[in-house]
């Protein structure tokens, strides 16, 4: 066990880690350093002991884990960017958790088979300089996630409601098409009221509509008595129904297109 007592500590972290970031209720410094943990160094460290030989130098450990890390983030931001869920935090924490748990047990076994275990040597490979140069980039890169992190815990701003009218020139010359989209965060039910010069034409009541979902309907209206007539498509929210939600407005001529 103790030629792995490295990677059953990198197992242990990463387990660790991913409780810890999917708690909302721990302190958002705590959070934030071992977000930086599981981004950098752990998922990386994993891979490289299962995919390169044993018996690196603890330098060229932490070299190589920053590397790989830093490429296992890109490339899962990649792939995450196509799933459904995109880069949400769930997401992001499973897949480097995943992929640090799996290459540290594969590392295990590997050491466990070949009977090496890790060199501990402090020998650099690199330069002063080299090594001044590495460290500035480690950390603007950890101001950068940092920053990015601080971002995606922000609360998001508030969802809104599309209120659309628009002339239905397919249905006929008189024909005009009202939608709702949804983009709220929640479930919503909605009213719509549509009235020319005043006057109520027609009224929908109780269009429950999911998060992301739309409602669409083509409407026949008859011509304004006036000159100058205003059609006007009025929404209301069940949950707030003295407050009118959104509103618009098309003017219409009495006249027949020529």
């Amino acid at each position: 066990m103790r030629r792995s007592a490295d990677l059953i500590l990198v197992f242990a972290l990463t387990a660790v880690s991913m409780r810890v970031l999917l708690q909302d209720t721990i302190d958002p410094l705590i959070r934030l350093i071992v977000g930086l943990a599981l981004v950098l160094v752990l998922p990386g460290y994993g891979v490289i002991a299962a995919v390169l030989p044993a018996g690196l130098t603890a330098w060229e450990m932490l070299l190589f884990s920053l590397g790989t890390s830093a490429a296992v983030a890109a490339l899962g931001g990649i792939a995450l960017n196509w799933t459904l869920g995109g880069l949400e935090q769930g997401a992001w924490v499973a897949y480097l958790g995943s992929i640090g748990l799996i290459g540290s047990v594969i590392g295990i076994m590997r050491r466990w088979r070949t009977g090496i275990g890790p060199n501990l040597s402090l020998h650099s490979p690199i330069g002063t300089w080299q090594g001044l140069l590495f460290v500035v980039a480690g950390l603007i890169a950890a101001t950068a996630i940092a920053v990015a992190s601080n971002g995606a815990t922000r609360p998001l701003g508030p969802g809104f409601t599309q209120l659309w009218m628009v002339p239905a020139d397919a249905a006929g010359p008189d024909a005009v098409q009202l939608g709702i989209y949804n983009l709220e965060s929640v479930e919503m039910t909605y009213q719509i009221d549509l009235k020319q010069d005043g006057q109520t034409l027609r009224q929908w009541t109780s269009i429950s509509l999911a998060s992301g979902e739309r409602w669409e309907i083509v409407v026949a209206v008859p011509r304004p008595m006036t000159d100058d007539g205003r059609l006007v498509a009025s929404l209301l929210r069940l949950d707030q129904p003295e407050t009118e939600y959104r509103q618009v407005v098309i003017w219409r001529s009495n006249k027949s297109a020529e």
